[in-house]
């Protein structure tokens, strides 16, 4: 960082890699045939670096863990609004590890992973609203 760089918090650089994911989830969905197990990878990806964005924000400490029921739950003990996120959040939880490696049951078609990336897009959104981000 230069003297000129004003320092950065924590949450800005989570909320900054969080909006690069579904990016990069829909780029992979474009591809023929679509790469539907990464994009729904970066679709998890995103929601759970925007979440640990509002806990950092709220200087509070950020779990090294996938786990994205956990980290709603941790957010709903600051803002209860986040327990309307709890059944999406788990139904996102097979795409942090399983989407990833061959030997595991994980099946995902097209519709399904987009899904997902909309899905993720939803409560990125939403997080981000309740930080006062666009």
């Amino acid at each position: 960082m230069s003297e000129t760089d004003e320092p950065r918090e924590p949450a800005d650089e989570w909320f900054e890699y969080s909006a690069k994911d579904p990016r990069a989830a829909e780029v992979l969905l474009a591809q023929d045939p679509p790469l539907v197990e990464s994009a729904c990878f970066h679709a998890q990806q995103a929601v759970e670096k925007a979440l640990k964005g509002y806990l950092a924000s709220r200087s509070q400490p950020v779990q090294k863990t996938h786990d994205l029921v956990a980290l709603v739950r941790d957010c709903a003990q600051i803002d209860p609004e986040f327990r309307t996120l709890a059944q999406l959040a788990s139904g996102m939880a097979d795409y942090a590890v399983e989407a990833r490696y061959p030997d595991t049951p994980f099946s995902v078609t097209p519709h399904e992973a987009s899904v997902a990336v909309h899905t993720a897009d939803g409560i990125v959104r939403f997080v981000r609203l309740r930080v006062g981000r666009k």
